[in-house]
């Protein structure tokens, strides 16, 4: 099993893990969405950012809309922020590109969790592998991850 999974049964947090075929090279979470026939909105992809100071911090979205790095920002008391170097969010997070899940990181980092995640009972994140999804409660993933919960979408 992978880290966030370890990390998630230690806790004794409650999870479905839903595995599937994964042939693509980008857009792993619209991808996970179609092939598990759930609604876009539902999937939350995790990326990593670096603000101004060079701290790495963790920002989670739903498929559906891209990350405003202006209210992650503001969220993170941060100037500015940007995408990390995909190898060094590689080297930090100990996952792989498109497989980042936002739970059992090698180094938990400072977690932003996007508002519409609480709009719905469950939602799904990386599982820590290509083809791998954890459908889990928002309120048991920012207890996973010590989220803030957070405006990182436009309206």
């Amino acid at each position: 099993m992978t880290p966030a999974v370890e990390t998630l049964q230690n806790l004794k947090l409650p999870f479905v893990l839903h595995q599937f075929d994964n042939q693509v090279e980008h857009d792993y979470a619209r991808h996970a969405a179609d092939y598990l026939g759930i609604a876009h909105e539902r999937v939350f992809k995790t990326l990593i950012c670096q603000g101004a100071d060079k701290a790495l911090l963790v920002a989670i979205v739903p498929a559906t809309h891209n990350l405003n790095m202006k209210l992650l920002a503001r969220s993170a008391d941060q100037k500015k922020v940007e995408m990390a170097e995909q190898k060094v969010a590689q080297a930090r997070t100990g996952y792989l590109k498109g497989a980042i899940s936002p739970i059992g990181q090698k180094l938990q980092l400072p977690t932003y969790l996007d508002r519409r995640a609480t709009a719905h009972p469950q939602i799904f994140v990386s599982g820590g592998r290509r083809g791998l999804e954890i459908e889990i409660t928002p309120t048991a993933l920012v207890a996973a991850t010590n989220a803030t919960i957070a405006a990182l979408t436009p309206d």
